[in-house]
């Protein structure tokens, strides 16, 4: 998954791309492709990516 998202040069491409392999809720997922700015999309996503990471040390330290 690495090296086709490398691949990748269109941050728009990037960000479906990404939705579509995360651990969403469908309706998320949907969310994320309804979203017009670019710069909106990935900020979403990375904000879902550090909410999971959190969530995965908290799970871990118990």
């Amino acid at each position: 998954m690495l090296t086709s998202l490398n691949s990748i040069e269109d941050a728009a491409r990037l960000a479906d791309t990404v939705a579509a392999h995360m651990p969403l809720k469908l309706a998320d997922k949907q969310s994320v492709l309804e979203m017009s700015d670019v710069n909106e999309r990935l900020e979403y996503l990375m904000a879902m990516m550090e909410s999971d990471r959190s969530a995965t040390g908290r799970e871990a330290n118990s």
